[in-house]
């Protein structure tokens, strides 16, 4: 029978992680994760056009969701930045 890890619902602690892979009373299940893209702050800045200041402003506001590795680092997925930019039509 073969088991999902979501499906066993086992706190971590009952398990040992190897890498990708996590190992519960005999169970064994590989992680696959999908592949994200992210982007710097200064691409997304010259991708869209909007300066670095205004999608700065934007994290601090909580409306586009940024990701850090690090203290410095910052970095967004392209398709919340577009998520941000909504069609303006002159009638």
């Amino acid at each position: 029978m073969r088991h999902e890890v979501a499906d066993l619902h086992i706190p971590w602690s009952f398990g040992v992680r190897i890498g990708p892979l996590l190992r519960l009373k005999g169970v064994r299940k590989e992680f696959t994760m999908e592949q994200q893209r992210y982007e710097s702050l200064t691409q997304a800045a010259e991708r869209t056009g909007i300066s670095r200041k205004t999608l700065r402003r934007r994290i601090a506001s909580g409306q586009l969701p940024v990701f850090s590795s690090g203290r410095r680092i910052l970095r967004v997925r392209p398709e919340d930045v577009d998520a941000m930019l909504r069609p303006f039509w002159l009638g």
